[in-house]
């Protein structure tokens, strides 16, 4: 581990007055909502009282008092360790399970209460460099045993004697076996939580320079979650399905992702696994565990949206194993791309993992939404099992049902036909907050043989845009393939896409505006400007492509020495001067007339990019496999908690929804 230096204070206790206010400024949040309950609106369960009995809820939250456990789960007979700073004298425990109690009245329980002696902790210790930010050199506040706690997620409320209170998460596990076992998205959360300044996010990272921009490429576990404690999930997403499982009388238990990473077997224990919300972060351990927990018959259900995008790793710190998460989210930065290509730490559709997630459930992580979009039946006919007793019929609409991530079948890493024994149950129309040029399914392309390739210096062509669709230039040279991708309307942004880097050229052009586009650009500048480096004298150019729709007039090359290389439309529907389909289903023809009366390529893309979708996967001798695309889900099950978007578009509970996921739960459960 890197050498891990201390922030200099003038003051400890003037720090921990005047930290918490500077993380709200830096997250951008405020005062935590109190999670609330609304209205049921229809739904076939009670609608909860506007009493909480129990005061599981948060009543005040400044910032002053915050901390950490050191364990992530628990079982009965552990102790946890509690690490926590406060100005008060005092702060009691809290400990309440989260589930359905009385009829819906209350979504906690509480199990026990404690007291301790407070404390103002030292200021966290900070890798500058790495963006790592760690309170293991804190003080332990207290332990608390866990001695006859049902499985569950808690939360551990703390209040301080000022009477500021905050949360620390915590799953409790046990070892019988249950029909079903939920899995709490730690890792997702530890991702966002920029606590000290930190997380793997430029949006919410201070902007003290790493060496990666200001994010961190490593997170540790031994500091508390930003604003009120809880985390992302827990009371976002993951609280709406567990209390509508535990109301709908399943058997669950209850893992952290961590556990996953850690327990080969933890399947052994259940005839289901489930997710819900948000979990995007992944380790190779836990993506493996999935696999062979699939392949022996396990069920798998993904109730989440954004699924596994990232790979990620752990190391240990000074309070125990797994404690540090890492994920340099680059394959350029990561120190083990060279000696340990399988834990490199990047998207895992693309090299050197090559692990798209398409492959466990059918459906692969696309972009936010700019606002929460109609969820629409159409396997209803196909699968009458799946939505019996549910209302449902194909065409009819759930409104708002998807977001504020999503998952497709067409994403990165798609092959040309879905993965065997797909079924395709619904899916949305959705609008990505920035367009998603990588991520469209259709491709063509036309190759040059290597003694033909022309020196890259300028390019001229017309483009005319239809859907969502974008222009192609692979290049190569001694620096390797690159691929320079010019899209009318689009944004820039660089990645990789199988075995090529490639970069998104904007053109200002608009793609929804059917005309012509005139393109000439000077190749070499682009690429300077695009991947951060001059273009090597030797660079050629090995081929086009076009992904989306799109129609392309004759492209013309031209290479320093003033040599011409075009690039006719030719017979495309036949393979004519070479134009093949890649990926994908399309059509290719050609237009009779392009501009100035030429004839031009056109392409026609029959699985539009901006789709998400909803998958029942059952390949014989594997275990069944649900992946609904959205990460707001959930809170079509249950009323509590936040169930509008970012717009202020309501997501309401639907019992269409609820009996549709029984049934689906049911299916995994064989």
């Amino acid at each position: 581990m890197s050498r891990i230096t201390v922030l200099v204070v003038a003051s400890v206790l003037l720090l921990a007055l005047a930290l918490p206010a500077a993380l709200a400024l830096l997250s951008g949040r405020g005062p935590s909502p109190e999670h609330m309950p609304r209205p049921l609106a229809a739904a076939t369960l009670a609608a909860p009282s506007g009493n909480d009995p129990e005061g599981w809820r948060l009543k005040t939250h400044r910032g002053t008092i915050a901390g950490f456990a050191d364990r992530v789960s628990a079982s009965n007979g552990e102790s946890i360790a509690l690490f926590v700073t406060t100005p008060a004298p005092f702060f009691s425990v809290q400990v309440f399970r989260l589930g359905w109690y009385d009829n819906g009245a209350r979504a906690a329980e509480l199990v026990t209460t404690q007291q301790f002696p407070g404390r103002v902790q030292p200021a966290p210790l900070v890798d500058q460099s790495l963006g790592l930010v760690s309170a293991a050199n804190w003080s332990t506040s207290g332990v608390l045993a866990v001695d006859g706690w049902r499985s569950g997620l808690y939360l551990l409320k703390l209040t301080a004697s000022d009477g500021d209170q905050s949360y620390i998460p915590l799953v409790v596990r046990d070892e019988l076996p249950h029909d079903l076992l939920f899995e709490h998205a730690a890792t997702t959360d530890q991702a966002y939580n920029n606590w000290g300044g930190k997380s793997l996010y430029e949006y919410n990272s201070s902007p003290q320079p790493t060496l990666a921009g200001t994010r961190a490429v490593k997170v540790s576990f031994d500091r508390p979650y930003d604003g009120d404690g809880s985390g992302q999930n827990l009371l976002r997403w993951e609280l709406n399905m567990v209390r509508w499982l535990e109301a709908s009388g399943f058997d669950v238990g209850y893992v952290s992702d961590l556990d996953l990473h850690r327990e080969p077997a933890l399947d052994a224990r259940a005839r289901a696994i489930v997710q819900a919300g948000h979990n995007e972060y992944w380790s190779k351990e836990m993506r493996d565990h999935l696999e062979a927990a699939r392949a022996r018959g396990t069920g798998l259900g993904f109730f989440t949206g954004d699924t596994g995008a990232w790979a990620i790793r752990f190391e240990p710190s000074r309070l125990g194993r797994d404690r540090v998460l890492v994920c340099y989210k680059s394959v350029d930065l990561d120190p083990l791309a060279a000696t340990d290509p399988p834990r490199v730490t990047t998207r895992w559709a693309e090299p050197p993992l090559n692990r798209p997630t398409q492959a466990l459930l059918g459906l692969g992580s696309n972009a936010a939404v700019k606002r929460s979009a109609d969820w629409e039946v159409v396997g209803a006919s196909d699968n009458p099992e799946v939505f019996a007793g549910t209302g449902l019929r194909d065409g009819d609409v759930v409104p708002n049902l998807v977001g504020y991530e999503y998952d497709s079948l067409w994403a990165p890493g798609a092959e040309q036909e879905p993965p065997p024994g797909a079924r395709l149950l619904g899916r949305a129309r959705v609008e990505p907050t920035r367009p998603l040029t990588g991520m469209l399914h259709f491709r063509v392309g036309r190759f040059f043989a290597p003694e033909a390739q022309p020196r890259a210096d300028r390019l001229a062509t017309w483009l005319r845009p239809g859907q969502p669709g974008t222009f192609g230039v692979r290049l190569v040279s001694s620096a390797g393939h690159r691929l320079l991708e010019y899209a009318p309307g689009g944004t820039a942004l660089r990645g990789w896409r199988g075995d090529v880097e490639y970069a998104v050229v904007p053109l200002d052009a608009d793609p929804d505006r059917v005309a012509w586009v005139a393109v000439e650009r000077d190749l070499r500048r682009d690429y300077a400007a695009a991947f951060g480096a001059p273009a090597p004298p030797e660079l050629r150019v090995v081929g086009l492509e076009v992904r989306g729709s799109l129609a392309l007039a004759p492209v013309r090359l031209a290479d320093p020495d003033g040599g011409v290389t075009t690039v006719e439309p030719g017979d495309a529907r036949s393979g004519g001067a070479g134009w093949q389909l890649l990926e994908g289903k399309g059509v290719l023809e050609v237009l009779p007339v392009g501009p100035g009366g030429q004839l031009a390529l056109a392409t026609t893309d029959q699985q539009p990019g901006y789709e998400a979708h909803t998958v029942l996967i059952r390949a014989p001798g594997a275990g069944p496999v649900v992946a609904v695309g959205s990460i707001q889900w959930s809170w079509a099950l249950d009323e509590i908690g936040q169930h509008v978007d970012e717009q202020g578009h309501p997501t309401a509970v639907d019992p269409r929804i609820q009996a549709l996921t029984r049934n689906l739960l049911r299916l995994l459960l064989g």
